[in-house]
Order: C-alpha cells, then structure tokens, then sequence
C-alpha cells in the first residue's frame, strides 16, 4: 500500500523557523521532505538501488522518539529537491501512524521513547492505550 503527501504549510513554516530562521540551513537541506510517498511493506528489505541515500532508522533516529523506519531519498540532480521514500513496515506501522497524529513534534521526545517501549513490550496494542497512556504520561510533566 502506498500513501502519497505533500508536506503540510503548517510542517513547512515548523521546518523554516527552526532550521533556516533559526540556524541558517540551505534550503534544499531544510526542505528535503517536500513531496514523499509511504510505503507500507510486511518486512523492510535489505538491498537497495544505488541511486537511493538510505536511511535507516529501524533501531531508531539520533534523538529517538520511538519512530522506526527506513527513508530512501532520491534526487535527479542539483536542480530537483529530492524525492523521500518512507519504508514503514510490520509493527512499525501502527506506532508510526499514532506517533505522527499526536506525538511527532508536540511532545518531547523521550516520552515518545517511553511510549514506543511500552508498545513494543505489548503493553499498548490499542490506538485508545496509545492515547490514553500519553495523556497519563503528559500530565505527570
């Protein structure tokens, strides 16, 4: 299954104010997310076309929150912004999807650590665990 977005004006300005207001990044490097597809798989794969930059952050990103995947970026040339392709696969899914609707740049990262343990000792299998266990967790702050 495949899901195709373009990046919300509101995800845009986020990106602009922290990284090229705020720290000066090229434009390409800040918006390397314009246009990207998901990619739903049972199992992430193992090799990869050359023309890919990989990404891999199924054990998690430098300051993880919890989120797992592998991103493919592609870029024709100097001239293109790259195009990014998100591996989300198995169980990362579900997470990943949760994550995005109310923990991907609201929260604090390590509670987004702590909730992604917690899903995958079993003890969130719900979209209403989830939910409920961050409000729990958000208002112990």
């Amino acid at each position: 299954m495949k899901n195709k977005r373009l990046k919300s004006i509101q995800s845009s300005l986020l990106k602009y104010n922290k990284y090229i207001n705020g720290k000066g990044c090229k434009v390409s490097h800040c918006f390397n997310d314009i246009l990207d597809i998901r990619v739903f798989l049972e199992e992430y794969p193992n090799t990869f076309p050359e023309y890919f930059r990989v990404v891999d952050m199924r054990e998690g990103k430098k300051d993880d929150d919890g989120y797992r995947d592998i991103h493919l970026y592609y870029q024709k040339d100097a001239y293109h912004y790259p195009i990014e392709v998100q591996l989300w696969c198995g169980s990362d899914i579900k997470f990943n999807i949760w994550s995005h609707t109310s923990v991907y740049k609201y929260v604090p990262q390590e509670v987004g650590l702590k909730l992604r343990k917690l899903y995958d000792m079993g003890k969130i299998k719900t979209q209403i665990q989830f939910e409920n266990k961050l409000k729990e967790m958000m208002e112990r702050r």
